[in-house]
């Protein structure tokens, strides 16, 4: 891009421009922050990249707009030449379709690799199954060699003959025990040192797949992991606190005429107040009072907590339009204040349904460890949950968060979460 802008610079008036500038970044932050929210940096493993071409369409043209809104704005058009309309037309115009074709080839090389991934799993037939229909549901592409370890022989053949494959990309240990015989565990060790990758079944879901999954968790693994520094570290744990203050106030000053504006809207809609209140639980079990734009018919749960719905009946038409850009939880800025949420964790939940959850799932009580948020890893790497099957593969994420916090990993929430508005994908 900075190559794009200073050719189109020194076309249009033959002069250079310099390679960084106040301009420059913020013409590069912003158009990373366009590509990034239109999905452009994922590659297109479905038809070999036409659908990224679209993204970064939108995300070029995105930009552009930002940053002519931006320099009108702070009337650096007037002053910067990278604003000028020689420059600033030009300079896209050369970029665009070098970020077309790049990401065209790159996601093409990324589909020959999804492809020919090639994993051995090696283990007892019940994790095998699990670990294979997990694996297959993520999409990862390619195939796994699967090897099962009985109690008369350790397959110490098969496991040889399967770790002499070409093209390998890694072994997978699934088993719940060390079933493995002295030859086998040598034989791994070799590919192990020779460069070959191999992981215990939890440490490839939470490296590949980005959670931890339950099915495979034992205390044992809890105990001896890295990590859950979210729960007991008090200097990132006020750090946290520290920002989720400033951020809420900041954010409740900015957005009050948005605030005000939609109160007086959900009150037209529909007969109510506008603001819903309902008790929910937070951390260590505690409770306290969730404020939300009220989106739903007035004495929608007058039967009870309920499982929301794809097209829910319930929502009123303004609440639809509230609940694809999130704007309906913007008042949970008031409980963030308060500290009884938190920007990003964990979604809080209605005590009925954490009671019942906690009887149906293993480990559902390590999700209270932490604050609730307002956003979390659950909440955009998953769809809206309705059922236990939906809230179990939530879990999953929320213990890869908490075991793994970091502020980078906050900020990667974020910018998901701008996808998500971006895209009206709330519900």
């Amino acid at each position: 891009m900075v190559i794009a802008f200073m050719i189109a610079h020194y076309w249009h008036i033959e002069r250079m421009l310099p390679v960084f500038s106040w301009g420059m970044i913020v013409v590069l932050f912003l158009t990373f922050l366009f590509l990034y929210i239109s999905n452009a940096y994922t590659p297109d493993y479905t038809n070999k990249g036409a659908r990224i071409i679209v993204r970064t369409l939108f995300g070029v043209v995105g930009a552009a707009v930002a940053v002519l809104v931006y320099s009108y704005i702070t009337r650096t058009t007037e002053t910067d030449p990278i604003y000028w309309r020689g420059t600033f037309l030009v300079g896209y115009a050369l970029f665009l379709p070098y970020a077309c074709i790049s990401r065209v080839l790159i996601s093409k090389a990324a589909f020959e690799l999804h492809e020919s991934r090639k994993w051995i799993v090696i283990g007892d037939a019940e994790h095998i199954t699990k670990f294979a229909s997990t694996y297959n549901s993520a999409g990862l592409g390619g195939k796994l060699v699967a090897i099962e370890l009985n109690t008369t022989s350790n397959n110490s053949e098969n496991v040889e003959r399967a770790l002499a494959l070409t093209d390998l990309e890694g072994i997978v240990i699934a088993t719940s025990e060390n079933r493995m015989s002295e030859n086998i565990e040598k034989a791994l060790m070799k590919k192990r040192l020779s460069g070959v990758r191999v992981y215990a079944v939890i440490d490839f879901c939470e490296h590949y797949l980005w959670k931890i999954p339950i099915d495979f968790l034992e205390e044992s693994w809890i105990v001896l992991s890295q990590g859950f520094d979210l729960v007991h570290h008090k200097v990132q744990l006020n750090i946290k606190r520290f920002l989720d203050f400033v951020f809420s106030l900041c954010g409740l000053i900015a957005f009050s005429p948005v605030l005000i504006a939609v109160t007086v809207l959900v009150r037209l809609n529909s007969k109510g107040p506008a603001i819903f209140r309902q008790i929910r639980t937070g951390k260590d079990g505690t409770t306290f009072t969730l404020y939300k734009f009220r989106t739903m018919q007035q004495g929608a749960d007058s039967s009870g907590p309920q499982w929301a719905q794809e097209r829910d009946p319930r929502v009123t038409s303004i609440g639809k339009i509230l609940r694809k850009f999130r704007i309906d939880e913007l008042p949970q800025l008031w409980n963030v204040l308060k500290g009884e949420m938190s920007f990003i964790g964990p979604r809080p939940e209605v005590p009925d349904f954490v009671a019942k959850l906690h009887g149906e799932l293993p480990y559902y009580d390590l999700r209270l460890l932490v604050a609730p948020g307002i956003t979390g890893w659950a909440q955009v790497m998953y769809p809206y949950g309705a059922s236990v099957e939906d809230a179990k593969e939530k879990l999953q994420y929320d213990l890869y968060y908490i075991k793994n916090y970091s502020i980078a990993l906050d900020v990667l929430i974020a910018l998901k979460t701008l996808r998500v508005v971006f895209y009206a994908a709330g519900r």
